[in-house]
């Protein structure tokens, strides 16, 4: 999808998109976690397998300062040159842990968010559970397991 095409192109693509696109996606339950969590000082990140430079740019606006996502190398020219590190549940959980060690904090003392399925290993990882618009399949799970779930 992005080999060989100008990286910039893509930037300045998820600039307009962030700025228009944000408050839109950005529920009014899942701005005021992240305000309580600010407030009581819980450090926050955002683990998505979406584009580096598109969540990077989420991240800013919503003022989370840890950002790991699915990277692509690019090269002199400006172009993407290659898929670097994919951010699937498995790296998540990786660097969740690099995340809280780094911070001193229990993995117990974070709660993990995802709406698929396929993320359950990295849900698993946190001390506590928030499925937000989860997939059929995640919501019977949250279920199950009493887990948190935020729908809209």
């Amino acid at each position: 999808l992005f080999l060989g095409r100008r990286a910039q192109r893509f930037e300045e693509s998820a600039d307009r998109f962030v700025a228009s696109e944000t408050t839109k996606w950005v529920r009014d339950s899942l701005r005021a976690v992240i305000d309580r969590a600010k407030k009581m000082e819980i450090p926050l990140a955002i683990f998505s397998s979406s584009p580096r430079f598109l969540v990077q740019r989420v991240a800013h606006t919503l003022e989370i300062p840890h950002v790991y996502a699915t990277d692509y190398s690019i090269d002199s020219t400006g172009c993407f040159s290659g898929l670097g590190e994919l951010m699937d549940a498995h790296a998540k959980c990786k660097h969740l842990q690099t995340l809280t060690s780094s911070l001193g904090i229990s993995r117990g003392d974070v709660m993990t968010f995802s709406d698929d399925l396929i993320d359950l290993p990295f849900l698993e990882a946190g001390g506590r559970v928030c499925v937000v618009d989860p997939a059929r399949k995640l919501r019977k799970l949250a279920s199950a397991r009493g887990w948190v779930a935020i729908d809209e």
